[in-house]
């Protein structure tokens, strides 16, 4: 029976003592509560993703080496498109703009690098704002000459340098 070592694991049944009468009934107690089990895998995963992948952006060289092998092996093709991904972008992003937005710490040509992880410098170039990233900074590198990044307001500090 498909279910049944994850009925017996379950109730606790010893190897090969049979599940006996009343067992289907108990099959389908098991089968629920695998789905159960099963479902709350799936949503613990899910936030183990969305954690790694904001540690990634934000402070990789806080992850272990399991979390990044993990988040390797989870990398998967998209099968979205070029023109497929525009799209979603546009539902999700209010327009790049070049006018500094309400309250925003930096304004165009402003000289900012990552807080942490890459040590990403250069100027702002941009504005992007998303549900998720209200003031966010697109911001041209200073050494790797047509290079763009776009990053969270949290994520920068000022630089101190002359171009």
């Amino acid at each position: 029976m498909k279910y049944q070592k994850a009925f017996e694991a379950y109730y606790a049944f010893p190897e090969g003592i049979s599940v006996g009468a009343g067992g289907k009934y108990r099959c389908v107690q098991a089968r629920a509560a695998y789905a159960a089990f099963a479902s709350q895998q799936e949503v613990i995963d899910s936030i183990q993703a969305k954690l790694d992948g904001v540690m990634l952006e934000h402070c990789p060289d806080e992850m272990s080496e399991k979390q990044v092998k993990e988040w390797g092996n989870n990398q998967v093709l998209s099968s979205l498109n070029v023109s497929d991904v525009k799209f979603f972008a546009q539902l999700e992003a209010k327009p790049a703009t070049r006018s500094n937005p309400v309250n925003a710490i930096y304004s165009l040509d402003d000289l900012v690098q990552k807080k942490q992880g890459s040590k990403w410098r250069g100027k702002v170039v941009g504005f992007y704002s998303t549900e998720a990233t209200p003031i966010g900074y697109s911001v041209e590198s200073l050494f790797e000459t047509g290079s763009v990044q776009v990053w969270p307001e949290a994520a920068l500090i000022p630089y101190e340098a002359t171009i």
